[in-house]
Parts: C-alpha cells; sequence; structure tokens
C-alpha cells in the first residue's frame, strides 16, 4: 500500500492502494472489515473518528473525502480552494476536522460540510506546521517566517498572536 494508519486505539488499521482502493483490517483478527472505491486516487493522508466509525481522506486533489467504514459510505467531499490536503485530522469525535494545505489552515463542521474557520497565509508564508487543541479553542500554526496564536470562541477569533520565528513558545 502507499500509506497505512493505524486507528486511534489501534483497534484497526487502514492502507491506501494505487488501485484507489482504501481498505480496512480489524487488527486483533486481521479481518478485513472494509474496502472502499475511492475515484479521487489513491489517499495520501487518513485519519480515523475516534469513534473508528469514520474516515477522513485526501489525496492529490483538492478534495477530502469523509466515509463510513461498516457500509463503504461517501458521506460528503470538501474542497479546498487552493491545493491539495497536507494534514487532515477528526476532532470531537469526528464532529470537527483540521485541514492544511500548503498556503492555509481549515476548520471544517463535518456535518454541514461547511468551513468554520480559515487562516490563509500570504505568499511569503507557507505552512509548515498546524496543531488544533482537543476542545477547538486554540488554533497554532508555523509558518517560515511566523508562529501563530489562534484562541478562538465558538466561530469567532478572540485573539490573534503572532510572532517572528526566531520567538519561542514554551
Amino acid at each position: 500500500g502507499n500509506l497505512e494508519s493505524w486507528s486511534v486505539n489501534s483497534q484497526f488499521v487502514v492502507g491506501s492502494y494505487n488501485d484507489k482502493t482504501i481498505r480496512v483490517w480489524e487488527n486483533s483478527t486481521g479481518k478485513l472489515v472494509s474496502e472502499i472505491k475511492d475515484s479521487l486516487g489513491p489517499s495520501k493522508t487518513i485519519s480515523f473518528s475516534s469513534d473508528n466509525k469514520f474516515l477522513l481522506t485526501s489525496s492529490n486533489h483538492t478534495a477530502a473525502s469523509i466515509w463510513k467504514i461498516d457500509n463503504n459510505n461517501l458521506l460528503r467531499n470538501l474542497e479546498s480552494n487552493s491545493s491539495y490536503f497536507r494534514f487532515i485530522k477528526f476532532f470531537k469525535n469526528g464532529e470537527i476536522a483540521l485541514f492544511e494545505t500548503d498556503n492555509e489552515v481549515w476548520i471544517w463542521d463535518i456535518e454541514n460540510g461547511k468551513p468554520i474557520f480559515s487562516v490563509p497565509s500570504d505568499n511569503t508564508r507557507s505552512v509548515d506546521d498546524s496543531m488544533l487543541s482537543e476542545d477547538i479553542s486554540m488554533l497554532f500554526i508555523k509558518t517560515r517566517k511566523k508562529k501563530q496564536v489562534k484562541l478562538l470562541e465558538g466561530n469567532a477569533l478572540v485573539l490573534d498572536f503572532e510572532e517572528d520565528n526566531d520567538y519561542r513558545l514554551d
């Protein structure tokens, strides 16, 4: 496979293959529990929801897909305006997802398929790393030139802190 990943509690392992399939196995038995055909191509990033019921996948395209594991159903595709998603992760038991592209960081509401919050970078900075707190209240973004901390309350930005990369956040 191109990519292998473990579920949150190592109950399942998932693989993405060049034939555009995503396969999920139960770790303890080796039993194949799901086989998904993804028309977008082999996944480059995969994330399980914390309850192991959903997969979030992304290939080299500008879309990410949300799949229900027990019936292989595609629930929805989420589109990026810029480039492919380099990093994806579920939060709040699959209700929220964090996506990172080369140029921006997105927080999405999975149920309605709409972005809650996005942080674009300007043309001189590309996103190197991002982290979101489990309670969705703090977003950390590191670009080539800056470190940013964004405090969120609901969909609103309540504090925005930015420093040059020579500053150390402990």
